[in-house]
């Protein structure tokens, strides 16, 4: 593992959709400055640089079960080897395997979706988790067994309403953000 920088991560914003509003920002410093510069040209330069995109990266990347299931990056980011837990997975995690939430599973995404596998195969995406970040979600991919994007939708009509008016980027991004606090069922 490669790292450097300081400090903390910090996420504050509206729905994923809501680009270039105030709302958006991720800080290193945890002071709400926008420092995503020194990732240009990490292989999530694309990403990084689509508000929208960022701001699903954001929603699905979970910064907890990542310190948790991690303890090197713990470690490496409380003695300020590296920023965050984010930066370290956008830089070596995703490219080492490591999940960046508790319901995306790299393996069942790619064997579900053959198109994404060739995309990856082809390095059109470094991974199946940029594949859905970038549009899988939006498309209503399921990034596990574990959630239905089209029993989700179903279920949650709200959901569905807030997805079709571009409210909110996709039933995962509601259900990362909201909908496994309020209780909402995932899955049958």
């Amino acid at each position: 593992m490669t790292t450097a920088g300081s400090s903390s991560s910090a996420y504050q914003g509206g729905e994923s959709g809501e680009s270039g509003e105030s709302g958006d920002w991720y800080s290193y410093d945890g002071n709400g400055n926008d420092d995503w510069d020194h990732l240009t040209g990490s292989s999530w330069d694309d990403v990084i640089q689509n508000s929208q995109e960022r701001n699903d990266l954001l929603t699905a990347f979970d910064d907890d079960f990542y310190r948790q299931s991690n303890p090197d990056v713990d470690l490496a980011v409380s003695q300020g080897q590296v920023a965050s837990c984010l930066e370290h997975f956008l830089l070596y995690g995703s490219q080492e395997g490591r999940a960046p939430n508790s319901l995306f599973d790299e393996p069942y995404y790619l064997s579900t979706n053959p198109d994404v596998a060739a995309a990856v195969s082809q390095g059109a995406f470094n991974s199946g988790f940029e594949h859905f970040v970038s549009c899988g979600a939006q498309e209503g991919r399921d990034p596990c067994e574990g959630f239905d994007s089209e029993y989700y939708l179903t279920q949650n009509p709200d959901v569905a309403a807030a997805v079709n008016s571009g409210a909110i980027s996709s039933g995962f991004a509601h259900y990362m953000a909201h909908g496994q606090f309020e209780g909402r069922s995932a899955h049958q």
